[in-house]
């Protein structure tokens, strides 16, 4: 079972442990959104003409928010009552540390299936959407697309942006997501291997090895300005 212990300043302020796993939860799937929405922000750009785009963007990126909020609803539906949830924990463990007869326990759900089926469905949409906005992206800039709206240095810059942000992405992709995804998959085989959960290094890593486009980025927006986008 999925099972967690609050034991940081909210804790210490009373807010109750279910509470702040949902702020938690909530917090890590709106980055997983605004992350989307960057990707989705080259798209536009590329594509600021097709006005079939622009009439649906606004529903789009609130449905995403949104999403980012009901797939949860589900696990929020089975939360169990706490000291039920805590006398489970502490029965199925063969040994128990002394601070769990004290600590504030949560337990999402007492049904492992539920939280796996929130947590699939959610990557594969997100991340999903993530994936055809990076391929159709790197379609149109390796073509001639675009040709006649962006000049030939935005093009060049927008080539190379869109590679920072690949780094940046699949970085925490690998340390964050897969891990993530592991877990899942250790919850419902009750196989653990802490190797595998082990994180990488992290997006401040990315920046360091491909620091250069944002500069120019910063640095070439009157290029923007005169290419119209």
């Amino acid at each position: 079972m999925p099972t967690g212990v609050m034991n940081g300043i909210l804790t210490k302020w009373g807010v109750p442990s279910t509470i702040q796993l949902f702020l938690m939860v909530t917090a890590v799937s709106y980055v997983s959104v605004s992350t989307l929405m960057i990707f989705e922000n080259r798209f536009y750009l590329l594509n600021s003409k097709k006005k079939w785009w622009k009439r649906i963007r606004p529903f789009w990126m609130a449905s995403n928010f949104l999403f980012g909020i009901l797939y949860q609803i589900p696990v929020i539906l089975e939360v169990p009552d706490l000291k039920y949830a805590k006398e489970v924990v502490i029965n199925s463990l063969p040994c128990v540390p002394e601070f769990l007869y004290t600590a504030d326990i949560v337990l999402p759900s007492l049904n492992d299936t539920t939280v796996i089926l929130c947590t699939v469905i959610y990557v594969l949409v997100i991340f999903g959407q993530l994936f055809v906005f990076a391929t159709i992206i790197m379609v149109q800039l390796s073509t001639n697309f675009g040709a006649s709206t962006l000049s030939g240095t935005t093009r060049r810059l927008q080539k190379r942006l869109l590679k920072a942000l690949i780094w940046q992405t699949g970085i925490p992709f690998l340390y964050l997501v897969l891990p993530g995804c592991y877990s899942v998959f250790s919850v419902y085989t009750e196989y653990f291997n802490m190797m595998w959960s082990a994180g990488a290094a992290g997006s401040a890593g990315a920046m360091k090895l491909e620091p250069e486009p944002i500069m120019q980025l910063k640095s070439g927006r009157k290029t923007f300005g005169h290419s119209g986008v």
